[in-house]
């Protein structure tokens, strides 16, 4: 359970099951509040600073959201190399469903597709899991090698392209 900072990487190592691990990292600002008996964490990442998941992380979208800023740069916001799991589910009157709320935002503009290291990597074996919740970007996402997953558990949302 590890995030570091190394140049303008932010690295996660292990198993994570929330994002208190960014919580004094340099490279993004780590903010939480509370509302009633909840608690919220967003992690907003500063510009030019990307994620690389090498563990098992994941981001229950109740709770927490990753979210990378609007630029004018192009720049890999994020690589999966291990697993990164993205939930939103609640359960009322015995039924379980999500409400898509979206767990990872990425205003970074990069819309010329041909170019390489931007938008989102998911590496040979990597996986992109979702049950439930939403992940949004201004950009596309590569799978990169036949062992490159994405798992689509409960109804969730995938919004690629500026809007």
């Amino acid at each position: 359970m590890s995030f570091s900072l190394s140049g303008s990487t932010i690295t996660q190592t292990g198993t994570d099951t929330n994002l208190s691990g960014l919580n004094g990292v340099s490279g993004c600002t780590f903010e939480s509040f509370t509302d009633g008996a909840n608690t919220y964490r967003r992690v907003t990442f500063n510009t030019g600073i990307s994620l690389r998941i090498n563990g098992d992380l994941t981001i229950n979208a109740n709770t927490d959201q990753l979210v990378f800023p609007h630029t004018n740069n192009y720049f890999l916001w994020m690589t999966i190399a291990g697993t990164l799991r993205l939930e939103d589910t609640s359960t009322l009157n015995g039924v379980t469903e999500s409400f898509q709320k979206v767990a990872v935002r990425a205003m970074a503009r990069t819309n010329d597709h041909w170019r390489t290291n931007q938008g989102v990597h998911i590496n040979n074996g990597g996986e992109l899991s979702m049950n439930g919740g939403g992940f949004y970007c201004n950009s596309h996402i590569n799978f990169l090698g036949g062992n490159s997953t994405l798992t689509v558990q409960r109804p969730s949302l995938i919004r690629l392209g500026t809007a």
